[in-house]
């Protein structure tokens, strides 16, 4: 989670806000108060709790006011960290500076370090035991100028052992106006005003909730999307049984929301609680389980299972069961999360319906992992302490194993006992060659592992064996950044034919049976769709005949000279003509990077709708431009991203004529020259511009040049002179992030937003990163 000030991350919201902001209803009291004591004039060190059962919006309350406009504004720094009741210490010092793998003596050092001096807010979600604080405290320097930490946690003795001294901002259960409220803003939305027999329905729904927030939301959620008067009153009586004879008065209304889903997502949602507490799940893998494990029922609409599953994620947020925690640039969720509080029934049904077995840092005993491994069919281990050697398997029923413990070989012997396993994910490899055994799962569907040494791994022949694997996850382990590791696939992978997605590390080389082709012994992968990360891969016209249906491909070139690009062949690539996605990264390494490796017109790959193209040259030589003079752009492409093709901007028009184009991100010496002037009638539908160190000066444009803007982002563009006043008057325009640039762009945009707050618009909100009075105060201490 790296914090904003430092580098806002290209998905939407910045990393460091693990959810996108709620919207406050029912508790303005309380945000005004924690506001006031977050900014208030004691210049000591404040710790501030806030305590509250669970869903009852602690979380919430402290997002918001961690990404209110005059907090970002009045600290130099945020960080928002989530502990958990299964805490460690180096992963939440890490989060702070966004590092893996060191030790908390270190870390403890290096943070302290970067506070030190500064104005700090941070935000610690969800703390259930009080010795957390004890060991991170001396992280935290006190300089005596309003530096400020929240704790979030449903315990008032964890934060009165932190310091007694701080009063506790209890929040309280709404009242019957407040739920109602509540209720209408998430049930009608923007509606017109529900009728009165649908009004008193609502209002009754709202009150036998309790006045919890999480309840409320949850049935406003369910009953959205029915608004049939028959369907609400049904609802509306079996919330009131619900809500006076279980002896949890929650938990019976949460029962029912997850009794009155569709057959369909009822396993989806119970696969939800198989993800540790707090854990943003990354959507796509999480499709990829899904599809692995035969539950998502085939669309008689042509959808591809995948397609299936990310609709079945949006339905169950706009059912307010699963959290958005970070989306793309495009809008799209990138990874999701659950609520402790749904993921506690999640588990809980999950057991009732023996969907799945847990075994946590609780469960030490053998007895209890050979008991499951006899009796589910569904085992998720959390802890390495879950006694793998000792444990005797005779009768497996088990056909998914998904592991979160501290990585361990120890695994791999024993998941190579449970013959019937379909999917497994994620195992440890800590040799340079994949562990054998592993090839005997022959009804594997889905493997995940990470390979954490640096040296090279090779994949067995042996994997053709797995003649049912569709998903193969390779991961990168915890090594630091500049450790060389380099897997290596066997010519074997051309005989697996049901593989759908390989999606490697890093420096991943992947021959191809030049000598013996396509046809005999090997055969095409045709039901390939992703191709991750494959090294220096050559496409010869064969070898693009090898997967006819990739829909995601993304490739990388290591130290090519350019003399060399030829043999690649990468102008074949345009027989890719399924082709969706394109992700290309140039590594320039020692080598001159120049020649144009892309001599063909991009163009012709008429399903693409994403194209990354990313010149990554270090230190290296440029040699002219990188980008061929036959330039052309796919006509469906929505997400263009460019870093070094070093178009003229006189070229842009190629790119503003894209009749879909919502997402343009410019990244270093993407487009070259002084000035760049639109043309009325571009960028139509575009939603998303970001500029990064480009070398531009004068940037002429009017509100009308770009009439569905969202998002303005502007990075370390020093030659800028200003962001015209024109920009502010966009209609669309909700947020520009501005980021270290010279001071009179800077003053450009806060005459922007002064003079649109003037104006009365409340919609647009101005972030500057690193402003530069700051960076003045800062260079002087």
């Amino acid at each position: 989670m790296k914090e904003i000030q430092e580098k806002e991350d290209n998905n939407l919201p910045a990393k460091t806000s693990s959810a996108p902001k709620e919207t406050m209803v029912g508790v303005d009291q309380d945000l005004i108060q924690i506001k006031d004591r977050v900014m208030g004039d004691e210049q000591n060190l404040q710790i501030i709790p806030i305590t509250g059962m669970g869903g009852i919006g602690k979380t919430t309350l402290a997002r918001n006011v961690y990404e209110d406009k005059s907090t970002v504004d009045f600290f130099d720094t945020r960080h928002w960290v989530t502990i958990s009741q299964e805490y460690i210490v180096p992963d939440i010092l890490g989060s702070i500076l966004s590092v893996k793998g060191e030790e908390a003596e270190l870390l403890i050092e290096r943070v302290y370090k970067s506070l030190k001096g500064r104005r700090y807010l941070i935000v610690m979600d969800d703390m259930w035991h009080s010795e957390v604080w004890v060991k991170v405290r001396r992280a935290f320097p006190d300089d005596f100028n309003g530096s400020r930490v929240i704790i979030t946690t449903r315990l008032s003795e964890v934060a009165l052992n932190i310091d007694s001294d701080s009063p506790l901002h209890r929040m309280q259960l709404l009242d019957d106006d407040k739920s109602w409220a509540l209720f209408r803003s998430k049930a009608f939305a923007d509606e017109c005003p529900p009728s009165r027999h649908m009004k008193e329905i609502g209002k009754s729904i709202a009150r036998n909730c309790k006045g919890l927030p999480l309840a409320i939301v949850v049935m406003a959620g369910m009953l959205k999307a029915n608004k049939k008067r028959k369907y609400w009153e049904n609802i509306a009586e079996n919330v009131n049984v619900a809500s006076t004879i279980n002896d949890d008065r929650y938990s019976g209304i949460f029962s029912l929301s997850y009794s009155n889903l569709p057959r369909h997502l009822k396993s989806c949602f119970l696969y939800m609680g198989v993800f540790a507490e707090d854990y943003e799940i990354p959507v796509k893998k999480l499709i990829k389980l899904w599809v692995a494990d035969d539950f998502l029922e085939p669309s008689s609409d042509s959808k591809s299972l995948e397609e299936l599953a990310e609709e079945y994620i949006e339905d169950l947020v706009e059912r307010s069961l699963v959290l958005v925690a970070r989306k793309r640039s495009n809008g799209k969720i990138r990874y999701c999360k659950i609520h402790d509080v749904l993921r506690d029934l999640s588990i809980t049904k999950g057991r009732e319906e023996r969907f799945v077995g847990h075994v946590n840092y609780m469960d030490k005993s053998k007895i209890t992992l050979s008991k499951l491994v006899e009796s589910q069919q569904r085992l998720i281990i959390h802890t390495d302490q879950a006694g793998f050697k000792k444990t005797k398997i005779c009768n497996s029923t088990v056909h998914t194993l998904l592991y979160f413990g501290s990585k361990t070989s120890a695994l791999s012997s024993f998941a190579s006992k449970l013959t019937s396993l379909r999917v497994l994910d994620e195992l440890l490899v800590d040799s340079t060659f994949f562990p054998d055994q592993i090839c005997k799962l022959v009804n594997l569907k889905y493997l995940a592992f990470t390979y954490n040494k640096s040296d090279k791994c090779v994949i067995s022949r042996s994997i053709s064996k797995l003649q049912n694997l569709e998903t193969l996850i390779i991961e990168r382990g915890g090594l630091p950044a500049d450790y060389m590791c380099e897997v290596i696939l066997p010519l074997e992978i051309w005989k697996m034919p049901r593989l759908r997605h390989l999606v490697l590390m890093r420096n991943t080389s992947l021959s191809f049976p030049y000598r013996d082709g396509l046809g005999g012994t090997y055969s095409a992968l045709e039901n390939l769709q992703t191709l991750s990360n494959v090294m220096n891969f050559k496409f010869t016209k064969e070898t693009v005949k090898g997967f006819p249906n990739l829909k995601k491909l993304r490739i990388q070139y290591h130290s090519i000279e350019p003399k060399n690009w030829a043999k690649f062949g990468l102008d074949n690539l345009v027989y890719l003509q399924e082709l969706e996605e394109l992700n290309f990264r140039i590594h320039a390494g020692p080598a001159r990077v120049g020649g144009n490796p892309l001599s063909t017109n991009l163009a012709y790959l008429q399903e693409l709708e994403e194209l990354n193209f990313r010149f990554l040259a270090g230190y290296a030589r440029v040699d002219g431009n990188l980008w061929s003079t036959n330039l052309a752009f796919p006509r469906r492409l929505r997400k263009l991203t460019l870093r070094r093709s070093a178009i003229q901007w006189e070229k842009m028009w190629m790119v503003g004529s894209l009749p879909n184009l919502e997402v343009l991100k410019l990244m270093k010496d993407s487009f070259v020259g002084k000035e760049w002037e639109p043309t009325e009638g571009e960028f139509l539908v575009l939603k998303y511009l970001e500029m990064e160190s480009i070398n531009l000066r004068d940037w002429k444009v009017e509100s009308h040049y770009f009439p569905c803007l969202e998002t303005l982002v502007i990075r370390w563009c020093y030659a800028l002179k200003e962001v015209p006043s024109s920009v502010g008057d966009i209609p669309t325009l909700g947020r520009i992030t501005f980021h270290s640039c010279n001071i009179e762009a800077e003053h450009s945009v806060r005459l922007i937003e002064a003079e649109q707050q003037s104006l009365g618009n409340d919609v647009l909100k101005v972030w500057i990163v690193y402003p530069s009075e700051r960076l003045e105060t800062t260079s002087q201490q």
